[in-house]
């Protein structure tokens, strides 16, 4: 009987139970020779050992045998994590290093999206210490372009999008939060950019123009080709508009949309501002009020919703809100202090206080030093500055040692550094520990500091003006000298009175024991910037394409990129995300072949259409105006238009035609929606568009509703156009009313007067007058949000018309800036390339893949740009 011999080296495989007695006893007795073997090599290595020892050993003592005896006995990597809390970010940390360290592929492994947000957290402070840190092996990262794959899921730009509104619906979890926590807070303000322009290879636009919404846009272009220097063109943009919600009883902190512009105006802000609210509205939240700077820009756009019978504008009613909510207008309370230290009061007494204390060891305000007195450019951005000077120590001194002379400086300090308390409490034990009641977190409607800024403060306001204004022998100039500033004046009004009237509103909701006014302050807005000025590196001011990116990124980050200690915001408080916000799945783009961009299946970023508030109406634009992003091509092979682009780089005011709005609607096939006649009808192309909008891929109640009602709407005006016609005559007068004969330069008139009509009585009654005719429409609540974009859309429509009766043929075109010129030069450079190398790549014959490469070269041979 012949016998098997098998390899011991190779029978790892071999299962040897089932195996005859013969071949178990020829494996043992290789089992045995191999023991034999490697004794002898034990045996040899054990003797190299000593023989080094005894002649390059070192002695050691007994600490530090000690020592290494210990750190030989450490437990194993498993039982040291577990040392850490289930849900830590140490824990998780350890177990995606284990986990990676045991791929085999590295493109198998699944990261965790809370090593997803840390690591881009790595790779905004620098992405070169990223890559160095991922190269040098110590720890497992994901792949830059992995990171990308979360960054770049919606497509960074400007203005509006429903990916935007998504994303921001998730952030907030409007579907499941309580009532309380869908209150909200618009946060606007300006940061400054660099101005520069970017060749967009995919949608083949030049990036860097000012763009602000449609209208904004669309009159901004009739203002220029108006003018004298309209040759000028569209100007270049130099800082960054940024709307940011905050959340009142929750951590949100949402960069929500941002516009590229340029010495923006007041009244270009109305419609940007307005649509932000409608759009968030619809995603389920309420918008209670905005917060800005006191800058002469929100001066104005506040000014714009002032009803003639009052002087100090705060408050307006939220047309799209379904309860009647007042929206209020907050000035930044840390900006107000900064105003209050500037050059409008003598600081004599400090500087006393600060020069006689100068050689002595002990001091009555130790925090009080020269910065805090002398002001200079940068000092006077400094908020932790402004808090100190105007604080209770620096009054109670001024009381003490300043005399009858310094009482009155000593009370206005006093006051200021109430009012800071009152509109910045931060959490629930800092007034607690620092004594002071004024730090104390609301719980009631009826808060004794609501007394006080009605009282004391306001009314202390009004003597002092009271007081000046009837003094004696001054003129206007010294009367102003002798007052803080009109703007600082303004603010601290409007900001008490929009104040004592959101605390009764918030406790009258349910389920609302407490509130920290600390929640109204521009402060995450601030550290966002910090942020945005991070990425930058050596140069703080980022252009208009790194912004936007940057900003899509911030969005995945979320809190787990830390602002830097040296920014406006120093000492404040960093509000922590729960660990479970932080471990949602995040929406990744999906990798395809010929590296095209796309993304998620679950992202709207496929559907076709305009973004904006104004969708479909007749198109008039002129030959010389940029073509919007919803007609560009996203191939990377399309040509840019040698034209001139327009200051807008997603939409402008040549809309879409109204025959063209039609498409990719099931509704649309419907008989009921073409009858002849119908679309010569405003009403119904308003209604249509806002079938149409976007926003009703946001499946929320809210956008279901106006769905529902813009359908019922657009089928009883088929069935009853004469009827429908009736209306439109009378709702069309009372807008046009608006509109004035020199559109261009009373814009703001024109917005004021708009704002006015649509909150009146005699507007809203028209309109529910209109909707009570049409049998299928319910809930009432959502009317104010159909018939309030009816009326935009239809405002919108009769701007444009006025704009285009300019006769568009004595414009002429300009000739290219130098920038223009050599970005349209990338381009064709650019474009002839990435055709040359999908013609290579491409299943084509060989013989049509040589006459495509010709062409494409006889091209690049016969073009010739004119400077």
């Amino acid at each position: 009987m012949l016998t098997k011999v098998y390899d011991i080296k190779n029978a790892g495989h071999i299962n040897f139970r089932y195996q005859p007695v013969s071949c178990l006893a020829t494996r043992l007795i290789q089992l045995r020779k191999e023991f034999k073997k490697q004794s002898v090599y034990l045996r040899r290595l054990k003797m190299k050992i000593s023989q080094s020892c005894e002649a390059i050993g070192v002695v050691v003592d007994d600490s530090l045998h000690s020592d290494l005896k210990a750190t030989s006995a450490l437990p194993d990597c498993i039982t040291m994590m577990q040392q850490y809390p289930k849900d830590s970010f140490s824990r998780i940390f350890w177990q995606q290093q284990m986990e990676a360290a045991s791929r085999k592929n590295a493109r198998t492994m699944r990261w965790h999206p809370l090593m997803i947000r840390w690591c881009l957290s790595l790779r905004h402070r620098s992405s070169g210490a990223y890559e160095a840190l991922r190269d040098s092996g110590c720890l497992k990262l994901p792949s830059q372009r992995t990171l990308r794959d979360y960054t770049h899921y919606v497509e960074a730009k400007c203005g509006f999008s429903v990916e935007i509104d998504c994303m921001l619906k998730s952030a907030s979890k409007v579907e499941v939060c309580p009532e309380r926590e869908k209150c909200t807070i618009l946060l606007i303000d300006e940061m400054h950019i660099r101005e520069d322009l970017v060749y967009d290879k995919h949608s083949g636009e030049l990036i860097g123009f000012t763009n602000l919404a449609d209208v904004s846009n669309g009159l901004t272009q009739l203002e220029q080709s108006m003018s004298q220097n309209s040759e000028d063109g569209p100007s270049l943009a130099k800082s960054m508009l940024v709307f940011m919600v905050r959340g009142l009883f929750s951590n949100l902190q949402f960069p929500y949309v941002h516009f590229a512009c340029n010495d923006v105006c007041g009244y270009q802000m109305y419609d940007p501002l307005w649509e932000a609210v409608w759009r968030i509205e619809h995603c389920g939240l309420k918008v209670l009020g905005v917060t800005f700077d006191g800058a002469a820009v929100n001066r104005s756009l506040v000014k714009l919703h002032q009803p003639p019978c009052k002087d100090v504008p705060h408050k307006t009613l939220n047309p799209f809100s379904d309860d009647q909510r007042f929206f209020l207008f907050f000035s930044d309370a840390p900006h107000l202090m900064k105003t209050c230290k500037g050059k409008n009061i003598r600081w004599r007494e400090p500087c006393k206080e600060e020069d006689s204390k100068a050689g002595m060891g002990l001091r009555l305000v130790p925090k009080l030093h020269y910065e805090h007195i002398i002001i200079n450019s940068f000092s006077a951005m400094r908020v932790d500055l402004a808090a100190q000077v105007l604080s209770g120590s620096v009054s109670h001194a001024l009381h003490l040692t300043g005399g009858d002379e310094a009482s009155e400086t000593a009370n206005f300090i006093g006051l200021m550094d109430k009012f800071f308390d009152t509109l910045n409490v931060h959490n629930f034990s800092h007034g607690s520990k620092a004594l002071k009641s004024f730090k104390m977190p609301y719980t009631s409607a009826t808060d004794f500091r609501l007394k006080w800024l009605k009282d004391d403060f306001l009314g202390y306001l009004n003597d002092w003006r009271i007081s000046v204004h009837d003094r004696v022998g001054c003129n206007k100039t010294e009367r102003n000298r002798m007052l803080l500033s009109a703007a600082t004046q303004l603010g601290l009004q409007m900001t008490c009175l929009s104040f004592l009237d959101l605390v009764p509103f918030l406790f009258s909701m349910p389920d609302v024991n407490s509130f920290l006014s600390q929640r109204l302050c521009q402060d995450p807005l601030e550290r966002f910037f910090g942020l945005q000025r991070q990425r930058g590196g050596v140069h703080e001011n980022p252009n208009v394409v790194e912004f936007s990116k940057n900003m899509q990124a911030l969005r995945v980050v979320k809190s787990v990129c830390k602002t830097t200690s040296r920014g406006n915001c120093r000492g404040g408080p960093h509000e922590s995300e729960n660990i479970e916000e932080l471990c949602e799945p995040l929406p990744k783009r999906r990798r395809t072949s010929g590296n095209q961009r796309s993304s998620a299946s679950s992202s709207p970023s496929s559907i076709s259409g305009p973004s904006s508030l104004s969708m479909s109406c007749p198109s008039s634009a002129s030959s010389t105006s940029r073509p919007s992003s919803a007609s560009s091509t996203s191939h990377p092979s399309s040509v840019p238009s040698t034209s001139r682009p327009s200051s807008s780089s997603s939409s402008s005011m040549s809309f879409p035609s109204s025959a063209s709005s039609t498409s990719g609607l099931s509704s649309a096939s419907s008989p009921i929606f073409e009858k002849e006649g119908v679309w010569g009808n405003a009403l119904y192309r308003a209604m249509r568009a806002l079938m149409e909008h976007d926003i009703r891929f946001l499946n929320t109640p809210t956008s279901q509703a106006t769905n529902r009602i813009a359908t019922s709407v657009c089928r009883w005006i088929s069935a009853n156009v004469s009827e429908s016609n009736e209306v439109e005559i009378t709702i069309l007068s009372m807008l046009k009313e608006c509109i004035p004969k020199d559109i261009r330069t009373k814009q703001s008139f024109m917005w004021s007067r708009y704002h006015t009509l649509r909150l009146s009585p005699r507007y809203i009654s028209e309109w529910q007058k209109y909707f009570g005719l049409i049998p299928d429409i319910s809930v009432p609540k959502y009317w104010a949000m159909v018939f309030q974009y009816a009326g935009h859309f239809m405002l919108k429509e009769m701007i444009e018309s006025k704009c285009t009766v300019t006769d568009a043929a004595s414009y002429i075109s300009p000739s290219l800036t130098y920038s223009e010129y050599n970005a349209l030069r990338y381009a064709a450079g650019y474009v002839p390339c990435a055709l040359r190398k999908k013609v290579i790549r491409s299943s084509y014959s060989q013989e049509r893949k040589t006459d495509l490469l010709n062409c494409l070269d006889d091209m690049v041979d016969a073009d010739v740009v004119p400077m």
